[in-house]
């Protein structure tokens, strides 16, 4: 059993470096200039707006749990309890429930699986699901999972999504506009909050860089 509890963490470390990889190539490349301030940012390769933030406000983190997840600091990656009471829903309504952590929506977004439900997705995403949770911790797994997600109008984490649905950084949202984001995880291209069309943006020159 140690041998084998022994491969098992090894095993998974390169799953989860590979998640950490993925994660971190998706923040967008920003510009500031002298005082600090955002002037230019770039798509990243999904076409998305992504500036990741290191720390996040525990009131967002907390009305998220409360909603998505409330058992986020107890299971290991994947909740049974979830898992079961969605398969009974579905054996007897012939309808899907989701059963999904923030784990395993974290992997999800990751592996850009969001628009697939087969078996063996869902099978390899508790995989990862559980690997990143033996090589993280939850505050991480919290923090990327904020940074990951997508809000609507190519806003992706709760950073960008603060800023452009609402104009201030996320630690300054009212309960209304973190309840607006959190609504929006579910179905981002139809319930996000409403916002003006979002600007053209341009790649600055290198001369335009050097006078920052």
């Amino acid at each position: 059993m140690l041998t084998g509890g022994l491969f098992f963490f090894w095993a998974t470390k390169s799953i989860a470096f590979n998640l950490t990889n993925r994660y971190l190539k998706q923040e967008s490349v920003a510009v500031y200039d002298r005082h600090g301030k955002i002037i230019d940012i770039k798509p990243n390769a999904r076409g998305h707006y992504a500036l990741y933030m290191r720390n996040i406000p525990s009131r967002f983190a907390k009305l998220l749990l409360q909603k998505e997840d409330r058992y986020f600091y107890a299971h290991p990656g994947v909740n049974p309890l979830s898992i079961a009471r969605a398969g009974f829903h579905y054996a007897f309504s012939g309808k899907q429930q989701g059963s999904s952590t923030l784990t395993q929506q974290l992997v999800k977004i990751l592996l850009e699986h969001e628009g697939s439900r087969t078996v063996s997705r869902k099978l390899k995403e508790a995989l990862y699901a559980l690997a990143i949770e033996l090589h993280a911790s939850k505050e991480q797994i919290l923090t990327m999972y904020l940074n990951s997600a997508y809000f609507g109008n190519q806003s992706q984490g709760i950073k960008e999504a603060a800023r452009f649905y609402f104009g201030v950084e996320p630690e300054d949202l009212r309960e209304g506009e973190t309840l607006a984001l959190i609504n929006a995880l579910k179905n981002p291209s139809k319930t996000h909050p409403r916002a003006p069309q979002r600007p053209q943006r341009r790649s600055l020159s290198a001369f335009e860089i050097n006078d920052l």
